[in-house]
């Protein structure tokens, strides 16, 4: 099985990797991340694997987990991308990050967590920004 976890780069994405990389841990799985981008491009991939494996190694000092990206191009619909890749992997879990809104923005603006939340196959882990 696998634990996926939806990455954007943010100032929360490295709590979110470090929550993503224990969780691998605690069920001794895979971990994946699931970056939704403009194109499949191989520096694009690079450049992220070289500034996740920093943190992955961080947050996985007692052991070593295995991880990898899983890039999905060309999307409009980010939650609908993400869906369908954790559907793909047969991830057990999709864990997301998710930031303050305000009232406003709440009430017209979609949000990909809250679409994740409700629309996903699997359990969702939130890790908030405090």
């Amino acid at each position: 099985m696998t634990v996926a976890v939806a990455h954007h780069a943010s100032e929360l994405s490295e709590r979110v990797l470090a929550e993503a990389v224990r969780e691998a841990e605690r069920r001794h799985t895979e971990l994946v991340l699931v970056n939704v981008t403009d194109s499949l491009d191989l520096d694009k991939r690079d450049a992220l694997e070289a500034g996740i494996g920093d943190v992955v190694s961080k947050a996985s000092r007692a052991t070593d987990v295995a991880w990898r990206i899983e890039l999905v191009a060309g999307s409009t619909d980010i939650a609908e991308a993400i869906l369908d890749a954790v559907e793909r992997l047969g991830a057990e879990v999709l864990i997301i990050g998710s930031r303050r809104r305000s009232p406003m923005a709440k009430a017209f603006l979609g949000s990909v967590t809250q679409q994740l939340i409700l629309e996903a196959t699997v359990p969702v882990l939130v890790v908030k920004n405090y």
